[in-house]
């Protein structure tokens, strides 16, 4: 600091010397005084008054009257170990009116700025006129902010100083950091002073800080992104303007993007300002998605900054979002179904997570499916896709068929749902396909005729309408029969199915015989199917049953022994061997 003084010197001496008031009346003695105590001789003197304790006033008067200069009392005193208060003190002694002219005073004694500083303090003069007439002789703003600091002068104050010599805030940071002040402290210093914190970050970067630097010091002071967003926004800035600016000043993009929040953007705009400042699509998505934007507003987001769907896929998809999440985001901004469809069969999307995220955006299972036809997508798919999404196998035959799948085309795509041949035919007739319908497909797939009937059975068909679909589908009334068997029908159940299925009576008879039922049981079907007992009686002995076990099947179906002996005589048995056969029956004589 010395040597800078030194240099000044000279120049501070030729400005002081061109003022005409800046000489001092000389004391009685004139000259050839003065030259009688020269600095050496001030020195000594000085040095004794030290010793003996002499304040400053006392010591400046004694020098004076002895002869010594102003600048010779300010060597000596110094030079005997006074310290500034003391040496402001002795100068009292002398009559100096300006502050400029003590200035020049002390620099011709050869002080530091720092220690001119400290005398002119102890003086009493105010920081605002000391910086005054510092900067009017010439001293910079950083040589002034560093003599005051090392003055032990609050910074609150050098700022105010500071802005009385007329420095904007990128002047007044400069200066502080000349004066070895850190940044976040002079960030404070400024906004306490009432600077807007978006001047103080122009005056943070012009001093050369990188922008991590420039924003950590805005953040210690309590400046964030987002004090700026609002100043700035109240100046009348577009949001691209102000992330522009943000991100000049270093904020990362996560924080600009909270920023045009708190400044009262809403997504589409934010999404249209970080894309302008270079962010990309997927990362504006990854900001958006940490700040939990909802996905159907993220979608609206993106979409209405004029981003393509397809556009708008590929960068979420590269975000990290699944299909699910994409799918919701774009239905919310109103996308149509097809579209997302169409845009997923040709990435080779799995049918399973767009019907999730059709779902979940309040699709119905209908429309779901229908805008996976248009997609191009198989009915196999479409059904995996529902039945993953919850739906049951009778909801998705519904869903299909509601859609149009054909019947065929529709039973084999719920094959896909591995469900086993009754599984299937439950659902196909929950859908409200027809018996015949079940039958034929299950024929198709290769199914037997009691395989078919047991399936349909499962299904709680009737042994009658499980006839009918097997007929339906070519089969014999004995295959008819032999499959009802199959299906566990009960002989009357059977019986009544071959005569719906256009059966007369003697081939119901025959064909229940033909499968091994018991004459009893066929006895009671032919009741059952309305024969008389003439006529039971006749079926049975034609088809070779011996008049007494014809006499047992009609008791056991119940007939009276009057109507047995007489349907037994009109069947053609002799009259000789009716009496033995009630009573091989169990009829009482």
């Amino acid at each position: 600091m010395r040597v800078f003084w030194l240099a000044t010197v000279s120049a501070c001496a030729l400005l002081v010397s061109a003022q005409p008031t800046a000489a001092e009346p000389p004391d009685a003695g004139g000259q050839e005084h003065a030259k009688a105590f020269d600095r050496e001789a001030a020195a000594r003197k000085a040095l004794v008054l030290k010793n003996k304790g002499a304040r400053g006033d006392r010591a400046g008067r004694e020098l004076k009257q002895a002869g010594a200069s102003p600048e010779d009392t300010v060597v000596a005193m110094r030079a005997a170990g006074y310290d500034n208060k003391a040496v402001a003190e002795a100068l009292g002694a002398y009559t100096i009116v300006e502050g400029s002219q003590l200035i020049t005073t002390l620099q011709k004694a050869s002080l530091s700025l720092d220690d001119i500083v400290g005398i002119l303090r102890a003086q009493g003069t105010s920081v605002g006129s000391l910086a005054q007439t510092l900067s009017k002789l010439k001293v910079s703003a950083g040589q002034i902010a560093k003599a005051l600091r090392h003055n032990a002068v609050e910074l609150a104050e050098i700022v105010g100083a500071l802005a009385r010599l007329e420095l904007d805030a990128t002047g007044i940071a400069d200066a502080l950091k000349r004066a070895g002040v850190k940044p976040a402290d002079a960030a404070k210093a400024l906004k306490a002073a009432q600077q807007t914190g978006t001047s103080i970050a122009v005056a943070l970067r012009a001093t050369g800080l990188d922008k991590a630097a420039v924003v950590k010091a805005l953040e210690d002071a309590g400046i964030g992104a987002g004090e700026l967003a609002k100043e700035l926004h109240g100046q009348s800035s577009g949001y691209e303007k102000i992330a522009q600016a943000l991100q000049a000043t270093g904020f990362s993009t996560e924080s600009i993007a909270k920023a045009l929040k708190l400044a009262g953007a809403d997504n589409k705009a934010r999404v249209g300002a970080l894309r302008k400042i270079g962010a990309s699509t997927a990362e504006v998505i990854k900001v958006l998605q940490a700040e939990e934007v909802p996905l159907d507003q993220l979608g609206a987001a993106l979409v209405g900054d004029k981003l393509s769907p397809d556009a708008a896929i590929g960068t979420m998809l590269d975000a990290g979002l699944d299909w699910k999440s994409v799918v919701v985001a774009l239905r919310g901004a109103g996308v149509r179904i097809d579209v997302l469809a169409k845009a997923a069969k040709a990435r080779n999307v799995d049918a399973v997570p767009l019907v999730a995220g059709l779902l979940a955006s309040g699709i119905s299972a209908k429309d779901a499916a229908q805008a996976l036809q248009a997609g191009k997508y198989g009915s196999g798919e479409i059904a995996l896709a529902l039945g993953a999404a919850g739906s049951k196998p009778g909801e998705v035959a519904s869903t299909l068929k509601s859609v149009g799948v054909k019947p065929a085309e529709l039973a084999s795509g719920l094959r896909k749902l591995k469900l086993s041949d009754e599984e299937l035919v439950v659902a196909l007739k929950s859908a409200g396909f027809s018996a015949a319908m079940l039958a034929g497909e299950l024929k198709t797939a290769g199914m037997s005729a009691a395989h078919i009937a047991d399936a349909l059975k499962h299904a709680e068909l009737s042994c009658s309408e499980v006839a009918k679909a097997l007929q339906s589908i070519h089969q014999s009334r004995p295959e008819i029969a032999a499959a009802l068997k199959s299906a566990k029908c009960e002989p009357v159940e059977l019986a009544v199915a071959l005569k719906a299925a256009g059966a007369s009576k003697e081939e119901v008879a025959r064909t229940l015989k033909d499968l091994g039922y018991d004459r009893a049981f066929i006895a009671r079907a032919l009741k059952t199917l309305g024969s008389p007992a003439n006529e039971i009686a006749r079926t049975l002995r034609g088809l070779h049953y011996a008049i007494g076990d014809v006499a047992l099947a009609m008791r056991l179906s119940e007939f009276p022994a009057s109507t047995v002996r007489a349907a037994l005589k009109s069947a053609g048995f002799p009259d000789a061997q009716i009496p033995a056969a009630l009573a091989y029956a169990g009829y009482k004589s």
